[in-house]
């Protein structure tokens, strides 16, 4: 039984069979009114774009990331009507893969995995991954930073949040077929487990 703080009696565990039971039930207010339909599909970015991601900043920006050819495109959009995007600069003979995105604070963060090409051959396309990548900008308009390695060469990026300025991530090894990893980076700080 919940304790009850308003000096009224705290109800019996068992009520009394004579007497009707009620229940306050709290009203929830909602935010403002609930559209009863989803909107129109309005185009972000085109072209041969896979891995799509999507977040909302504390102001209600929108911002979407996509793995497009061998690289990441961003893109932008203060009402969710009119889109600014950007490609973000990859090294050569790199491909930069299923980006995922997040905000923390005033920080955007974009994690993605990037892997180089080796000689394929039977059913190997010849991708091998070379790590997770993250890069930031400070939010409304600040630019991207260089990107930056987390953990080791190999990982293959999974799932990706950042909780006040520490980054947590899932990751794979061994070309995806090896265990799955939780990391964090805090302060500098890389740190693992294997998930069971």
């Amino acid at each position: 039984v919940p304790a009850v703080t308003d000096g009224s009696p705290a109800p019996s565990a068992t009520p009394d069979p004579g007497k009707p039971t009620t229940v306050d039930t709290p009203s929830v207010q909602a935010a403002g009114p609930v559209p009863t339909v989803w909107s129109k599909a309005r185009v972000v970015m085109t072209g041969p774009c896979f891995s799509t991601s999507a977040t909302v900043d504390p102001s209600g920006g929108y911002h979407v990331v996509a793995g497009c050819g061998m690289g990441i495109r961003y893109a932008s959009s203060k009402d969710g009507k009119t889109w600014r995007t950007t490609a973000l600069p990859h090294p050569a003979h790199r491909t930069e893969i299923e980006p995922q995105i997040a905000v923390d604070g005033s920080t955007l963060y974009v994690a993605y995995t990037r892997q180089r090409q080796v000689e394929g051959g039977c059913g190997f396309d010849g991708m091998i991954d070379v790590g997770v990548y993250y890069r930031t900008r400070t939010l409304p308009n600040g630019r991207w930073s260089p990107p930056t390695r987390i953990g080791s060469l190999g990982d293959h990026l999974q799932s990706f949040r950042v909780v006040n300025g520490v980054i947590h991530e899932t990751f794979a090894t061994q070309h995806q077929e090896g265990p799955v990893w939780y990391g964090s980076l805090s302060g500098g700080t890389f740190r693992s487990i294997r998930i069971p």
